[in-house]
């Protein structure tokens, strides 16, 4: 036998003609549809044949196009294809030919050619806009079918309102309607050199589905205000009428109230606001110069000379924030010189005060963009307009030299909710009252002790090899040695109290029976704070000096910070039911840092301003995370 078989992919929703009526195809599905319909036929007009020759469908129809699980289009019946040597050809046999579709010139002289693909590709844009197949019960001769009707009313009213399928009359924003009216209508124009191109039916389409998208997806995501927002910024691109463009343009950021407010918008509609530092007051005797940088969004920035004596004062008011959501508050700025180190952060301990609260902001943060933001503050805001205010003191001089700083800004950025600090949880009733009493055993001391240390300042704890059960403290009295290997007493029993100097240096040999297998695993330090301790407010930073090529360190505190001071993986203090507290000094893996059934540690712990006065230490303990 001679059959031949054409086997096409299963499409679950088959054919187009189905679902004209369909009210679950919104108007932007339908866009897509004919997008893809226009392109699949631009491909066998312009790229799928030989050079040489013109590619003809004849028989674009709803009924050919068919549609996957996706809604995604694609045309059949690619056997009635023909190659045409010239513009247009006779062609006699008009089998393949459906009602409604067919091209009147072809209907009249025989000549077929690419245009009259078009011609029912246009019938095609008319079924969807309809929701009704082009041929229906009642037809009589073409005349009457969908593609004529259209145009005849169009012409008559002026517009195809009435003919709109009910279910698509509310979606359907004024702009995308025109333009895809008037394409279709190009398409079915009696004359083949007023029909457009594929391409140019294409770019039509899209132009449909952008104002639709414009409608649908971008204008919902733009400020209920964004009109009055726009009109106040002078930005030139803010002329523009595409809400996809203002989208854009607005998560960018634009300026307003004569370049000192920059508005932009989050990854979920929140408003942020940026305000420049032409808003601050400058107290100090020596006033900052006005700088134009390249890099910032401002036309100026403030050059301050000296960082340990700043004296800004911050008084403004908000006024495009949105109500309801977490704030993070920033300091925008940037160093004069090269820094030392361009590490993601940097120690530069900003003293702030806000009321009569004074506070530390440890660690500023490098940018994208080149610059630095350090965050001074956390809030919810509840209204629109919130005043905020704050004084800028100091920078610590140690850190971050004696080079000039640029001050841009201050930002308000929406933070994610889930991750919003308001404080720590309360320490409960009887804690305190047990800090209270080691508060009264440190104060009856009388004795004062004093240690000699190393030339590096290093206080050594060496924590000998004793076999202990799980989670049982090693104490540090028993083998606290200074640098003549003579034991050191200590006013507590099992600990010792630090003097003045900057490191603490944690050095122990522990056996596997100690550890949980096979799981992560914690060093705690056990520790408490004298009555005379004044200082340790600040973060520690903590080196393993038995993995000295690593580069990573951690950071801990022995008092709790501001919530705003705290990063995900810094480690804060906890009450212990004893009336201790205790804080990770190291996190490692028992299955790769034993080494001969032991694990070995050699820890750093130093202050970046400050000593460890104060610190009464009882000593260490590990447990699995």
């Amino acid at each position: 036998m001679n059959e031949k078989i054409i086997v096409y992919e299963h499409f679950r929703n088959g054919s187009l003609a189905k679902h004209l009526d369909n009210p679950c195809l919104t108007w932007m599905k339908r866009l897509k549809i004919c997008i893809d319909a226009a392109t699949a036929l631009k491909f066998l007009h312009e790229d799928g044949g030989e050079q040489e020759y013109l590619m003809v469908h004849r028989d674009i129809r709803s009924g050919s196009i068919l549609l996957d699980a996706d809604w995604n289009a694609k045309i059949s019946n690619l056997e009635f294809s023909r190659k045409v040597v010239e513009r247009a050809e006779h062609l006699d046999d008009n089998a393949c030919f459906s009602l409604g579709y067919i091209d009147p010139i072809y209907k009249n002289t025989g000549f077929f050619a690419q245009p009259s693909d078009i011609y029912s590709l246009g019938v095609i844009l008319f079924e969807m806009l309809c929701g009704k197949l082009a041929w229906t019960e009642g037809c009589e001769n073409h005349s009457q079918s969908l593609g004529p009707s259209a145009v005849r009313y169009y012409n008559e009213e002026g517009n195809l309102d009435k003919m709109i399928f009910e279910v698509l009359k509310e979606q359907i924003t004024p702009q995308s309607l025109t333009t895809f009216q008037m394409i279709a209508i190009q398409c079915v124009h009696v004359n083949w050199d007023e029909r457009p191109t594929i391409h140019q039916l294409i770019i039509q389409l899209q132009k449909a589905l952008e104002f639709q998208e414009d409608y649908e997806i971008w204008e919902p995501k733009l400020p209920i205000d964004y009109k009055e927002i726009i009109r106040a910024s002078k930005t030139p691109e803010c002329d523009s009428e595409m809400k996809k463009d203002l989208y854009h343009m607005l998560s960018k950021g634009i300026l307003l109230q004569e370049a000192k407010v920059l508005f932009s918008l989050g990854n979920n509609g929140e408003r942020n606001e940026m305000i420049s530092a032409k808003r601050f007051s400058y107290k100090n005797h020596l006033l900052p110069k006005w700088r134009s940088l390249p890099e910032s969004r401002f036309p100026k920035v403030a050059e301050m000379f000296y960082v340990s004596n700043l004296n800004i004062q911050i008084k403004i008011r908000t006024q495009f924030l949105s109500p309801s959501v977490n704030y993070k508050v920033h300091l925008i700025f940037r160093f004069r010189g090269p820094r030392k180190s361009q590490a993601k952060q940097m120690y530069v301990n900003l003293k702030y005060k806000m009321g009569k609260e004074n506070l530390h902001a440890y660690f500023a943060t490098w940018r994208e963009d080149g610059w630095m933001m350090i965050e001074l503050f956390q809030f919810l805001n509840h209204k629109k307009d919130t005043d905020f205010e704050v004084l800028l003191e100091s920078f610590s001089r140690c850190y971050c030299g004696n080079d000039s700083i640029y001050i841009e800004a201050i930002q308000f950025q929406a933070m994610d909710n889930a991750s919003f600090k308001y404080s720590f949880a309360p320490v409960k009733q009887e804690e305190i009252e047990k800090l209270k009493e080691v508060q009264q055993v440190v104060k009856s001391a009388s004795k004062a002790y004093k240690m000699k240390v190393k030339k590096d300042h290093m206080t050594w704890f060496a924590l000998s090899e004793i076999k202990r059960k799980k989670d049982e403290l090693l104490s540090a009295k028993k083998v606290v040695y200074n640098s003549s290997n003579v034991a050191i007493q200590s006013r507590f029993s099992g600990a010792i109290e630090c003097l003045r100097r900057p490191v603490l240096h944690i050095k122990c040999k522990i056996e596997s029976q100690m550890l949980s297998a096979n799981s992560q695993n914690a060093c705690y330090l056990v520790f408490k704070l004298s009555e005379k301790c004044c200082g340790l407010h600040g973060p520690v930073i903590v080196r393993d000096l038995f993995n000295r090529r690593s580069k990573e360190t951690g950071v801990l505190y022995f008092r709790h910070p501001n919530p705003w001071n705290v990063r995900d993986t810094d480690w804060v203090p906890r009450q212990r039911k004893d009336g201790w507290m205790e804080v990770i000094v190291w996190k490692f893996n028992s299955n790769y840092e034993l080494k001969d059934d032991h694990l070995f540690v050699n820890l750093k712990l130093t202050t970046y301003e400050g000593t460890m006065s104060g610190l009464i230490v009882r000593g260490i303990k590990f447990r699995p995370i």
